[in-house]
């Protein structure tokens, strides 16, 4: 291992007697660079404390990559001599991917819109008693009829101050809450 000076730290790399391989998460530079230059000050500089000694002087990690790219690159290079084809390799890998998934996907989808342009739009027999249509209703039918509060327009209400529905809101206990949420009444 070449000799390393670090400036103003009392941390000192130590050489291990044995190689190991580390395994790390390899992030994509063009999406991510934030955290690409995160993970590359991990695996190549020097560092016990993640927050304070990853960014230093800088504001972020990539400013510090940046700055210290020519001394980090070399360390790349090393240690990854085939970074660019892992990553080109990996591309490829998600494009086939993403082929194949659609290679099967896309005849199902075929299928199923030909069966349903074949077979036509019909009315389900097994709920003809509760269709609107048929019973002379409305499709969109008023819920506060059928709970016998009868028709409201806009024009009949008034708006309740913020501070006053607020403290009903919270007053609900949990079923009525759900109510609420799913009927849509508190929007």
């Amino acid at each position: 291992m070449d000799s390393v000076t670090l400036v103003t730290t009392s941390i000192h790399p130590v050489c291990r007697n044995a190689p190991k391989v580390i395994c790390y998460f390899h992030v994509n530079r063009a999406s991510d660079p934030e955290n690409f230059a995160r993970v590359k000050l991990m695996l190549y500089s020097p560092c016990r404390n993640e927050e304070r000694d990853l960014s230093g002087e800088f504001q972020t990690c990539a400013e510090r990559y940046e700055a210290h790219k020519s001394h980090l690159f070399a360390k790349i290079t090393t240690y990854e001599p085939f970074a660019d084809e892992v990553t080109a390799a990996q591309q490829s890998l998600v494009e086939d991917n993403q082929r194949e998934q659609w290679d099967l996907l896309a005849p199902g989808l075929l299928h199923s819109n030909e069966s349903a342009q074949a077979a036509g739009v019909r009315e389900s027999e097994l709920h003809a008693a509760v269709h609107p249509d048929l019973h002379g209703q409305m499709r969109d039918s008023d819920l506060a009829i059928d709970l016998g509060i009868g028709h409201v327009t806009s024009a009949d209400t008034e708006v309740m101050p913020e501070d006053d529905y607020f403290t009903l809101m919270k007053s609900l206990n949990r079923e009525q809450m759900e109510f609420v949420s799913d009927t849509g009444a508190g929007t």
